[in-house]
């Protein structure tokens, strides 16, 4: 309670959460502070294979956290035809997602896989519903206008999602390298003071990437197929305000 009131109850919520999750997955991968005690049931480690399992599973972050927000747009615009402009785009999603695994992991993306018909039925919903008008030639015509930068933005979107793996990468890199320097000393004493500070600076770097990566994928690509708009004020950095003095 006493840190809570120091920090915010949300603030210490969130620290909670994050650290059950650091734990859940440190202890499915096997992973503590660079050392791996025991067989994971999900081994990661610096290998190719270990990178390219955590790029599929950021990317598949990903398309979970997109297609949800346009789900959310659907139930929002419900029974609005518009609805199926976003069911379309979550649709969509789940397609570029099969195009991202195509061109950064090697995978087949042809007719025996689900993307080409997710990105079909998905790009005929976006088009066809997304400005509902009892002119059909407008009603396309709006539709294609709207689609190619919005489909350049759903696969940008998809594959921002790869910043996950960079960060737990380049974490995991760095408690290797403390405990190889560190355990290469035969002074235990400065043995201990590396693992300390190694360690402490890598939470601390991993916490602010956390944050920060986390951040920007709410504000910015999740916000984006959400709907949501941020309103303020503009950026005026060379105006001038003029004051006046009033007299008695």
């Amino acid at each position: 309670r006493r840190i809570s009131s120091m920090i915010g109850a949300g603030f210490a919520h969130l620290l909670m959460i994050v650290g059950a999750v650091s734990l859940i997955w440190g202890a499915a991968t096997g992973t503590f502070f660079g050392f791996t005690p025991y067989k994971p049931p999900i081994p990661i480690d610096l290998s190719e294979e270990s990178r390219t399992f955590m790029m599929s599973l950021s990317f598949t972050i990903g398309a979970i956290h997109l297609s949800l927000a346009q789900c959310w747009q659907a139930v929002r615009h419900y029974p609005d035809l518009r609805f199926l402009n976003k069911l379309g785009w979550a649709a969509f999603i789940w397609g570029m997602y099969g195009v991202v695994r195509m061109f950064v992991l090697n995978e087949p993306m042809n007719w025996e896989t689900p993307w080409p018909y997710l990105l079909l039925t998905g790009a005929t919903l976006a088009i066809g519903f997304a400005a509902p008008s009892r002119n059909p030639v407008k009603m396309i015509g709006l539709g294609l206008a709207a689609f190619p930068l919005s489909m350049l933005s759903a696969f940008s979107d998809v594959i921002s999602y790869v910043r996950l793996m960079a960060v737990g990468l380049a974490s995991s890199v760095l408690a290797v390298s403390f405990n190889d320097m560190a355990l290469g000393m035969e002074f235990w004493p400065l043995t201990v003071v590396i693992l300390l500070f190694g360690h402490g600076l890598n939470l601390g770097l991993a916490l602010i990437a956390m944050f920060a990566h986390g951040v920007r994928l709410n504000m910015l690509e999740f916000s984006n197929n959400l709907g949501m708009q941020w309103i303020g004020y503009p950026y005026q950095p060379f105006l001038q305000r003029v004051t006046q003095e009033h007299k008695p």
